[in-house]
């Protein structure tokens, strides 16, 4: 029998070695390192409820335009939940943008300004056609359109909108230009608004003093709504016969249409975080709604079924941070 070589181990051992010394020139063994996340393919998914919507109700018939006790404002959470009145025979609201008070229009009665950490509103501008009021970033000015009868045609009233810019407490009422539906940028002093200049319709920009008045988009429509960076507006349009909701960058490019359909779209409300574009539509089965969409056009949601005034264009959606 051969002997077996003391330093050599069984074929069949098992035994683990011990461990020997690591010579000097050879490196450590790597420490391991925590594996890296992988990147979201998407963009994480906003909350609705984040944000609070105002906007205005109507509880009667065409017949009963004239009847201011028929309107009122409410409030809701942004993904349609915990509505709530607010302001009795009054529409057209529009926020401040910290929250604290809400600008309307009063039937007949002109713009108001409620503050509600007070629940006191107090009366802005007294003329009755003095209508659809928005806030300057700062919250002490307000611009509005009025609406004045431009002349008298074989029974047939022409009117004509004009833009004022004025201090909340009713001082300081200044006119700007000829334009409707004026809504004030989220920083600085630019007003967008809309309007027929010479022939040359469409969203138009103009500063708070006066100047600076460009044409923005050759769309006939309005109803318009500044994204929150100010790089963006949203708007709607009847060009192609029906509204639909676009948005184009405040230099005048990248215009694109988001909602394509038989319906009216309109009133677009862009949300405080700029996810998504809120709108007021009727092409629910049920009738006039708001919805709620992302910025880019998908992912279209019902948010309320709301009443909605004869005079539906001059309505309006606002959208901000939760109080």
């Amino acid at each position: 029998v051969t002997p077996i070589p003391s330093d050599t181990p069984p074929a069949t051992s098992t035994a683990t070695p011990l461990p020997t010394s690591t010579p000097t020139d050879t490196p450590p063994p790597p420490q391991p390192t925590a594996t890296p996340k992988p990147k979201p393919t998407t963009k994480p998914k906003a909350s609705l409820g984040a944000s609070e919507g105002v906007f205005s109700e109507f509880t009667g018939t065409p017949a009963d335009a004239s009847l201011g006790f028929k309107y009122s404002i409410w409030v809701m959470r942004g993904d349609g939940q915990e509505a709530t009145k607010l302001i009795d025979q009054a529409f057209e609201p529009a926020m401040s943008l910290d929250g604290n008070k809400i600008t309307y229009y009063s039937l007949f009665d002109g713009v108001w300004v409620l503050d509600r950490s007070t629940n006191s509103a107090h009366h802005v501008v007294h003329h009755g056609n003095a209508e659809f009021p928005s806030f300057s970033p700062d919250g002490t000015r307000l611009v509005y359109h009025e609406i004045t009868i431009a002349d008298a045609w074989w029974g047939v009233f022409h009117a004509k909108f004009q833009l004022h810019v004025v201090n909340v407490d009713g001082t300081g009422d200044v006119l700007l230009v000829a334009g409707t539906t004026p809504v004030w940028a989220p920083q600085g002093d630019t007003i967008a608004f809309d309007t027929c200049i010479d022939n040359k319709c469409g969203v138009h920009l103009i500063n708070a003093d006066g100047g600076g008045l460009r044409q923005l988009t050759a769309d006939v429509g309005g109803k318009i709504s500044w994204k929150p960076d100010g790089r963006q507006l949203a708007y709607s349009t009847d060009k192609d016969g029906d509204p639909e909701i676009w948005v184009i960058n405040v230099n005048g490019s990248g215009a694109r249409q988001l909602t394509d359909n038989f319906s009216n779209d309109t009133l677009p409300a862009w949300s405080p975080d700029g996810q998504f574009i809120y709108y007021l539509s009727d092409k629910a089965p049920s009738g006039w709604a708001i919805w709620a969409m992302r910025a880019d056009g998908t992912d279209d949601k019902l948010i309320r079924s709301v009443g909605v005034p004869p005079r539906w264009q001059f309505s309006r959606l606002w959208v901000g941070w939760r109080r």
